[in-house]
């Protein structure tokens, strides 16, 4: 279903192993490049706390964005090196700076390796008390990785996705079959979903406009509003 609701501009296909560049990305953009293995997101504008940024963190894909001119810059078929930790690009660049990147890349990968030695260790005090670590969610595309690093459930499931992904709002169907999909494949570990939130930050186009959307129609009051 999400599929579907997040088809709608995008038409052809695109090879995997590519880097995509654009002016930016809607969230339906970025959830959907993802299923076509992209390694990685540039855009000329937008920032951390974009929609964009935050999804492909979600989905853990490297993301730069706010490159102004960026796309002057760069042709189809360069060789590209993105650095999401330092927010850089690289076009085109030299062996030895290729081989440097394949060196911190394989330093990373290492890191990663001793703490999935940990994964599965109980989370307990010294002195007996037992910690749930549970994951934040908003995507179903998370829940492989979730399950896999071992999670005692979802503390966080944001739902304003359905909503960013799309021009209106879905129907009480559509948000139903989403959440028993999430619920059905955690099961029996606990899933908690927080109360549709969008204002301020996360605005809405079919939302009405607000003079202060920070203290407005959103959370509790849109669910009193709108249960």
């Amino acid at each position: 279903m999400l599929r579907n609701l997040q088809l709608r501009r995008l038409t052809g296909t695109i090879e995997g192993g590519r880097i995509i560049f654009s002016r930016r990305l809607t969230p339906a953009d970025t959830v959907l490049f993802s299923r076509y293995n992209v390694l990685g997101y540039v855009t000329e504008t937008g920032g951390m706390t974009s929609h964009a940024a935050i999804i492909s963190r979600s989905l853990n894909i490297p993301a730069v964005v706010a490159v102004p001119g960026i796309l002057n810059e760069v042709h189809d078929g360069d060789l590209v090196i993105i650095d999401g930790y330092k927010g850089l690009v690289y076009i085109n660049p030299s062996d030895a700076h290729l081989a440097e990147c394949r060196k911190k890349i394989a330093e990373i990968e290492n890191v990663t390796r001793k703490l999935e030695t940990l994964r599965d260790l109980r989370c307990e005090t010294r002195d007996g008390q037992v910690i749930e670590l549970a994951a934040n969610a908003e995507f179903v595309e998370e829940i492989d990785y979730i399950q896999q690093q071992g999670a005692d459930g979802i503390g966080l499931y944001r739902t304003e996705h359905l909503y960013l992904l799309r021009e209106e709002f879905p129907s009480e169907e559509e948000q139903f079959m989403v959440y028993h999909e999430i619920a059905g494949r955690m099961h029996p570990k606990p899933v908690i979903f927080r109360v549709f939130d969008i204002g301020g930050d996360k605005v809405l186009d079919s939302s009405a406009r607000e003079g202060n959307p920070f203290m407005g129609w959103r959370g509790i009051r849109l669910l009193l509003d709108q249960p």
